[in-house]
């Protein structure tokens, strides 16, 4: 008799344990694409203008934060904005997942199960522009695009996108 409700217990542990997922197993979706608009700033800096379409599964909860990485440390926190569907999000902060990087936190505009949706995230990273190596009269400038992320996903994602842009007085050439 003592068999039958320890079974019980231990049937019920389990499927307890089956329905309960921790939040890191909560997000899977596609990055659709992602595109980055460069733009070279007379003061040394660049900014960056990211879109990332992303489609959610509809097994998973939403995506609620975005981590995006950044070329160096040397980034203006306060000079960041996004938007989701064109509706402005401000919780924007120091990544915790990513090393160098912000987070966005998509509140009250979450991308909801099974349902498409665009982040855009722009703003400015410093010290970016450097002398060129073969000649005074020149600069360069290295940027590798991000690969968005959210928290401990699984992803398929699209090659992404970019476009560079310079001030009027800033002259561009290829590499040697």
């Amino acid at each position: 008799m003592v068999r039958m409700p320890l079974r019980c217990v231990l049937g019920a542990l389990a499927l307890l344990l089956l329905l309960v997922q921790p939040a890191w197993a909560n997000y899977l979706f596609t990055l659709e694409s992602e595109t980055v608009d460069v733009w070279i700033r007379p003061d040394a800096s660049l900014l960056l203008d990211y879109q990332f379409v992303f489609q959610n599964s509809p097994s998973v909860s939403g995506i609620d934060v975005v981590d995006v990485g950044l070329p160096q440390r040397s980034y203006s926190l306060s000079s960041f904005e996004a938007w989701v569907n064109n509706n402005p999000v401000n919780d924007i902060r120091p990544s915790e997942y990513v090393d160098i990087g912000v987070e966005v936190h998509l509140e009250p505009y979450i991308i909801t199960r099974g349902a498409k949706g665009t982040v855009r995230v722009r703003g400015i990273v410093e010290q970016m522009v450097y002398p060129d190596d073969y000649d005074e009269n020149y600069v360069s400038v290295e940027f590798v695009p991000t690969t968005a992320s959210s928290h401990r996903k699984s992803a398929r994602t699209a090659p992404t996108s970019l476009s560079a842009a310079a001030d009027a007085r800033c002259t561009s050439r290829t590499n040697r």
